[in-house]
This record gives structure tokens, C-alpha cells and sequence, in this order.
């Protein structure tokens, strides 16, 4: 019981540690004190559901030691806990943030420097596409990633990487094709997609103005899920993933 009570003491001030920073970074922002503080809290959720998932699929023992375990990490904290905490983030941003979400359809096809590859998991919809909302310049602060035939109005998950898997690798195990390769990559990104009631999801990922970026290629890929029981999806958990988009960086 000791022991508990130890732990969840070091978990709370770990988490009250982060407070300063994440303050410090919002409150540039133009948005209110409330959502500011509430999404801190919904931030931590993502932390706390990817510890005691891995502590539930590792059978309690938390180390990298085996193959089952490393997986029982990625799907925790790099797949279960983005996605859940997610529909916490978007509900608080719903309720609380001023304005909307809005959505720039990208009509005139794929712009230089992104290249889509591989076939993903389709879903009711088909086959996910990845494309970008423009080219991939650097400095290009409106970047974002563009999906069309996602689940609609749904959360999703974005994967970006430096090391890509062109066929695509069900490397948990559940039935999802991933087209980036976590276990190659030294950079690993998870983004948060929104989609529409058509299909048309959207993930904001402004590129900083930083020269050195030109020429660095980047790889992407979103995650989805569908109701289980109407899912079309192959994954047994109803798991939809685009195809592969390459992202070389552009002046």
C-alpha cells in the first residue's frame, strides 16, 4: 500500500513538474486561461493512459527486455494513448476555444516535394490518401497534412518519421499496415488529425523557418478508427491507415 501511495506521489510531481513549461508555451497564445489549463490536464491523461497501458500488456513489468513487451510499449504509448486522449483534446478545443475548426481543401493535386506510397489498411471509405495543404517549404507556417476517404467526423492520428516502410509492416500485430518504421526512425511524431462529415481530415503541422530543413525528407502516415461493429477495416479493432506520404523539405 506503502508503495502505491509512493508511486502515484512521484507521478503527481512529475506531472506538476511539466506545469511551468507548458504555461510558459500557451500563454504566448491568444487563448483563454481556462483551455490553456484544461489542456494541460487532457496532456497528462496522454501520459498516465500509455504508462498503465503498457503496465497492463507487459504483464506489470515496465522494461524493453522482450519483443512482446517492446510492441506491448508502441502500441500503448505511441497508438492507444494519442488516440484516446484526443477525443479529450478535441472536446475541450470544441467547448472552450473561440471561433472554429476550419478546412483548406487542397483541389489542384499533390504539390512539390510530397509523394504518396504504399496501400495502407482501407476502410469503409477506401483507401486513405495522404496529400499536404501546400508545398513543403520551409517556413511554410500553414503546412498541414491532408487525409480524404477517412472516417468521418472522427479523431486521428498522425505518424511522422525519418525511416519509411514502403510495403508496409503489421508490426504490432493488430491488423494495421504501417507505411513509417518506429524502429528504424530517429525521429518519431505523433500529430492529431480532425476530420470532416465528409471524410476530409486535416492535421496542422507548420514547418519553422530553419534552412538547414531544406532537402531532409520526412515520412507520414495517419491512423484511424472505425465503430467495431460496422468497421470494413481488416484490423480486428477497426483500425484504418492512409497510404505513406514522403515529405522532402523545399526552400
Amino acid at each position: 500500500m506503502r508503495q502505491r501511495f509512493m508511486v502515484s506521489l512521484v507521478a503527481a510531481l512529475v506531472l506538476a513538474a511539466a506545469l511551468p513549461a507548458h504555461l510558459a508555451v500557451q500563454l504566448q497564445t491568444e487563448w483563454p486561461l481556462s483551455l490553456i489549463v484544461t489542456l494541460f490536464f487532457t496532456n497528462c491523461s496522454e501520459a498516465l493512459i500509455a504508462a498503465a497501458g503498457f503496465r497492463l500488456l507487459s504483464d506489470g513489468i515496465p522494461h524493453l527486455d522482450t519483443f512482446s513487451r517492446l510492441r506491448a510499449f508502441f502500441l500503448a504509448a505511441g497508438l492507444a494513448a494519442p488516440l484516446i486522449s484526443s477525443f479529450a483534446d478535441a472536446a475541450v478545443v470544441n467547448e472552450t476555444a473561440p471561433g472554429g475548426l476550419t478546412w483548406l481543401r487542397n483541389l489542384l493535386g499533390a504539390a512539390p516535394g510530397l509523394v504518396p506510397y504504399g496501400s495502407g489498411t482501407p476502410g469503409c471509405g477506401g483507401v486513405v490518401a495522404m496529400g499536404g495543404s501546400e508545398a513543403p517549404n520551409v517556413n511554410a507556417a500553414g503546412f498541414g497534412f491532408t487525409c480524404a476517404n477517412a472516417p468521418k467526423s472522427a479523431l486521428g492520428l498522425g505518424l511522422v518519421a525519418d525511416a519509411q516502410d514502403a510495403a508496409g509492416t503489421d508490426l504490432l500485430g493488430i491488423g494495421l499496415k504501417l507505411h513509417v518504421d518506429p524502429l528504424a526512425a530517429t525521429l518519431f511524431l505523433g500529430l492529431d488529425f480532425h476530420s470532416d462529415a465528409g471524410g476530409f481530415g486535416f492535421a496542422p503541422a507548420p514547418i519553422p523557418n530553419d534552412p538547414t530543413l531544406a532537402g531532409a525528407t520526412l515520412y507520414a502516415q495517419s491512423v484511424w478508427m472505425e465503430p467495431i461493429a460496422s468497421s470494413c477495416s481488416a484490423s480486428p479493432f477497426g483500425l484504418v491507415g492512409s497510404k505513406g506520404l514522403s515529405v522532402t523539405m523545399l526552400p
